[in-house]
């Protein structure tokens, strides 16, 4: 890994995001619990944000391990999402179902960098926009706990 690729974190990133889409895709295709693991990976990410934020000096541990499993859950996701998306839909809308949740996620990865971006600017700091972005995480990941689809396979 070069060293802008080191100072960035673009190498643990791009190196964890295809195997967290196949490991994350096969864990939900065998065990049948793709539900569950896109509420875990939610509060992996937020882990991985607190992790960073509150650790991250710019080398080590503190910045490599997060970042890897940032790049394994925000990219890991979308195949188990679809995946759950087409499981739960009503017979013959699984196209209709999934192209929806891919407008929907094209427009959060559009909109996010800019809020993050306004965020940081506003409030000066890149370790406040981490914050209030990731936020949403674990309280979706605790509303889908107690708010989830009875069909969804918890156990």
């Amino acid at each position: 890994m070069g060293r802008a690729s080191r100072r960035t974190g673009r190498g643990p990133i791009s190196g964890s995001c295809g195997r967290g889409e196949r490991g994350f895709g096969w864990v939900a295709d065998r065990t049948g619990r793709g539900f569950l693991l896109l509420v875990w990976m939610a509060a992996g990410c937020a882990v991985a944000v607190a992790i960073f934020v509150g650790f991250s000096n710019g080398a080590g541990w503190q910045t490599y391990l997060p970042v890897f499993l940032l790049g394994a859950t925000t990219l890991g996701w979308n195949g188990v999402h679809m995946a759950e998306l087409a499981r739960a839909a009503d017979e013959g809308a699984a196209g209709e179902v999934t192209s929806a949740a891919v407008l929907f996620g094209f427009v959060g990865a559009f909109a996010g960098p800019l809020a993050f971006v306004l965020i940081a600017h506003a409030s000066g700091s890149y370790a406040v926009a981490f914050v209030v972005v990731t936020v949403p995480l674990p309280l979706v990941a605790i509303a889908a706990l107690y708010c989830r689809p009875k069909d969804a396979r918890l156990s």
